[in-house]
């Protein structure tokens, strides 16, 4: 209970602090490191970042495509784009795009996918935190995938990868506003787009929300999308 009351005193503090702090200049605040999805850096951020820097030229820049998600209220990383709900603490997180899934397959696997969903061996990719709903997903489009033989890997480009090798069903993940990469490598076996629960969004610590070079960022991201 003590905690509680100072972590409210503390908390009141630092916000006050806040409305006191004029953001300055890009060199004020050294480099920024974002973390980022590997897919993400691939085909959003990285194609944009010629045009970006041409407007920033003095942004110091430090990307992270790591796995793990970065603890921004720990100094792990000044910003982070990532997929979920929208909440995640007390830091501020802004909404990109919400996401349209299609469920894929290589064109040696679409030829038997039927027969081999009718005896209980169709294969599946899959995120490894994103198994159910990849599982489910299938099933939306009349496919159950084999528990036995799913492949789970924990990054997103090898997904694709495994799944353009014929290694299993998968599904990927795109938006209106950005399709992503091409890839003649995959068929899509459902017909439309399916809904998926999930949004990307941009998040930041709070108090730093209104940095320059945060907010520079934010704004490419916003117009990459919207």
């Amino acid at each position: 209970d003590a905690g509680l009351k100072y972590a409210e005193t503390v908390r009141d503090a630092l916000h006050r602090l806040g409305a006191d702090h004029r953001p300055g200049s890009f060199a004020e605040y050294g480099r920024l490191r974002v973390s980022v999805p590997d897919w993400f850096a691939r085909y959003v951020m990285l194609p944009e970042l010629a045009r970006f820097r041409s407007h920033v030229p003095h942004l110091d820049l430090e990307i992270s495509t790591g796995m793990g998600l970065a603890d921004l209220e720990a100094g792990d990383a000044d910003v982070a784009l990532r997929l979920g709900m929208g909440k995640w603490g007390n830091l501020r997180s802004y909404r990109l795009a919400q996401f349209t899934a299609s469920v894929v397959a290589a064109p040696s696997l679409v030829a038997v996918a039927r027969e081999l969903s009718g005896k209980g061996e169709l294969p599946m990719v899959c995120l490894d935190k994103l198994e159910r709903h990849t599982r489910a997903t299938i099933a939306s489009v009349g496919l159950t995938a084999r528990a036995e033989r799913a492949l789970r890997l924990d990054n997103y480009l090898d997904v694709v990868q495994a799944a353009e090798e014929g290694l299993g069903v998968t599904v990927t993940f795109t938006t209106p506003q950005a399709s992503g990469a091409s890839n003649d490598r995959l068929v899509t076996l459902s017909s439309r787009p399916l809904p998926v629960p999930f949004a990307m969004y941009f998040v930041c610590r709070e108090l730093e929300a209104d940095r320059p070079d945060i907010a520079a960022l934010r704004k490419l991201c916003v117009n990459r999308f919207l």
